[in-house]
């Protein structure tokens, strides 16, 4: 495909360059002429047309760049974009080799060569000369050993090291646990951004499979439930962060060790703060993968104020792992303590409190649901909600375990009067004692006395 669309440029440049002189000795040499007026005007006409193929062979040059980028350069820097596109909903080596097949090799004439550095073992090599041979592993194995230092480097014909991408023969992406070796010709086309992009999303990619090999390894090999609970556990905040005018508390109880509850606080800015709840559906390894899944990718998202992005990519994640009939409601919001809002979308969890204080008492308010439960239905752009705080403002999360809790006479405890005079009174005190009240009022409340599923709780104040 290269060699065409160059052959190709050339060629019709040429035609423009014989064409063009032609027209010019007609113009310049009359047949009218005598022999004598020839004599004496040619050496005149011959330095125009010598002057005239100089230009026309600058202007030859230009048109030969300008066809090859229309032809060929928007083209290759499509076929990166989608290549990145397809790796961010990347789960396994499996998946990873396919797209490498499908858009590096076939729609861009390229070929890569997966390693592993510390065993030099090969992952992947596509079936072109230089990735195929024998050589070119063992010399950038050579090259490039363990302790290479990780990011983005250029490759030369000789696969050393070129600062200049200009006279690139390919690239590499150097990781902790692996390298993948990219060659191309047209590399001189692609936009250094999207190379950058493909070196962070290749990160995340290898983050990504890397937390769900360990969740199916620990499940194939253990009897012992609680080592896959306690890699779960790894996932989730050992201790919530210290943040400037919020006070935090959280209460996280499994009904058995592998628990589809799961949350997080992740400070965005000095004032705002993204906080996160939510259930997978069923119990087990496939919702353990869920959990992780959803965990992982609000964390090394790059742009976490875009609360719908998130979930839409949530949402595309969870459908690509093609595991039946799983699924996760959850609460998606950006606490921001400056500007005193609440930005959400609540993905059919259960109602969350809010609750502040007032000129004639004490507010109390329902966050309904603003989405479709993610990953098991069609999505539109979810809506994100935005509602005014004010200090002291109280945010309860929970989950069914909690909320759902019913009685003897099958009424809900989130719906009870009892939950709201829990959660009126907790502006008057702090997130932790809040909790504890709320957890008593459950156990008297439930009409066994006994939990049934995950419980899981996270309360937000803003300080006075």
């Amino acid at each position: 495909m290269y060699r065409i669309l160059k052959k190709t440029a050339a060629c019709i440049s040429a035609i423009s360059i014989v064409i063009g002189a032609t027209a010019l000795s007609f113009f310049l040499i009359s047949p009218h002429m005598t022999s004598a007026t020839t004599g004496v005007l040619f050496g005149f006409p011959a330095l125009i047309l010598c002057a005239f193929l100089s230009g026309m062979l600058f202007i030859q040059k230009k048109i030969t760049t300008r066809l090859y980028h229309l032809l060929f350069d928007r083209n290759e820097n499509a076929l990166f974009r989608e290549f990145i596109d397809r790796l961010r909903f990347c789960y396994s080596l499996d998946d990873f080799c396919k797209m490498i097949v499908d858009v590096l090799e076939y729609k861009a004439d390229g070929a890569a060569l997966l390693m592993e550095p510390s065993h030099n073992y090969i992952l992947y090599n596509s079936a072109a000369h230089i990735t195929a041979r024998t050589a070119t592993a063992l010399t950038l194995q050579f090259n490039y050993p363990e302790s290479w230092p990780h990011g983005l480097f250029f490759l030369n014909d000789e696969l050393g090291i070129t600062s200049s991408k200009k006279h690139a023969r390919g690239f590499f992406i150097a990781d902790v646990n692996m390298r993948l070796y990219v060659f191309c010709r047209i590399i001189q086309m692609i936009e250094h951004s999207l190379l950058t992009e493909l070196q962070e999303e290749f990160t995340h990619f290898l983050n990504r499979s890397k937390t769900i090999s360990s969740l199916a390894y620990i499940a194939e090999i253990s009897t012992e439930w609680m080592q896959l609970a306690e890699t779960q556990a790894s996932f989730l905040p050992q201790k919530l962060p210290a943040i400037n005018h919020l006070k935090l508390a959280v209460y996280y109880r499994p009904f058995v060790n592998v628990s589809g509850d799961y949350y997080a606080v992740l400070p965005v800015t000095e004032h705002k703060t993204v906080v996160l709840l939510g259930d997978v559906s069923g119990k087990g390894l496939s919702a353990a993968l869920i959990m992780g899944l959803v965990v992982n990718t609000v964390k090394i998202i790059e742009n976490k104020e875009d609360l719908a992005g998130i979930v839409q990519t949530i949402d595309k994640a969870i459908k690509n792992m093609h595991l039946e009939d799983k699924y996760t409601v959850l609460f998606l919001g950006i606490i921001d303590t400056k500007r005193m809002r609440l930005s959400y979308i609540n993905a059919s969890l259960t109602a969350p409190f809010v609750v502040s204080p007032t000129a004639s008492g004490t507010e109390i308010r329902r966050l309904e649901s603003t989405a479709v439960p993610v990953g098991i239905i069609d999505m539109a752009l979810p809506t994100v909600a935005d509602i005014p705080l004010v200090p002291r403002s109280v945010i309860i999360l929970g989950t069914d375990g909690i909320f759902e809790v019913t009685n003897t006479d099958n009424v809900q405890l989130g719906d009870s009067r009892a939950m709201r005079n829990a959660v009126a009174n907790a502006i008057d005190t702090d997130p932790a004692h809040c909790i504890d009240e709320i957890i008593a009022l459950l156990t008297r409340y439930s009409a066994n006395g006994r939990a049934h599923d995950d419980m899981t709780m996270l309360v937000a104040q803003i300080e006075a």
